[in-house]
């Protein structure tokens, strides 16, 4: 993502709503100007780049599959294709199956996990319609696991000894449910 994490807003503190555009007006448009010359970098070396938005209380930038299309669009790279995380999704997307659609064969990773970050399984998502979209647009990319145990920090939480257990178990759980959905 090309803006930092943990920030909601564009830099300055803006205290107003022409300030806030104003200032996202120029990070977007550093954004750009970054992210293309690391992708004209990347396609040198034949690497593609996944562009994952992240939810707003995460970052203020891109939190959502169109902002991410708008984004990729004015790259203009075509080794820049998107990565979804079904977490941020679940937050920011009405509906996860329409947005896999809209995504189509520019989505190139997804990172799965439940509505509540956990094992899928153990939240609300509905697995079958957003597997069905998968298949819908022949996504041949992996599926990877990524719960994370309940707490504020989850990075802190997946290195605290008393979750370590939880890994093996979320992934048995997350294998077994999202293999019923296998065509």
């Amino acid at each position: 993502m090309p803006a930092p994490a943990g920030r909601t807003a564009p830099s300055g503190i803006p205290k107003s709503e022409s300030e806030w555009f104003a200032g996202y007006q120029i990070e977007w448009d550093l954004a750009i100007d970054s992210v293309s010359k690391l992708a004209a970098y990347a396609a040198e070396r034949d690497v593609t780049l996944g562009l994952e938005p992240i939810n707003r209380y995460e970052t203020f930038m891109i939190t959502n599959v169109d902002q991410a299309l708008q984004f990729i669009t004015e790259v203009g790279s075509e080794n820049l294709k998107l990565h979804l995380d079904t977490f941020h999704m679940n937050i920011e997307e009405p509906n996860l199956a329409d947005a896999i659609h809209r995504a189509n064969e520019l989505l190139v990773n997804m990172h799965v996990s439940d509505s509540n970050r956990e094992a899928t399984g153990r939240g609300h998502i509905d697995f079958a319609s957003l597997m069905d979209a998968l298949y819908d647009i022949n996504y041949t990319g992996v599926l990877t696991l990524e719960p994370v145990p309940p707490g504020s920090d989850p990075l802190l939480a997946t290195r605290m000894s008393k979750n370590l257990e939880l890994r093996d178990i979320y992934a048995e759980e997350s294998i077994r449910h999202l293999s019923q959905f296998e065509k």
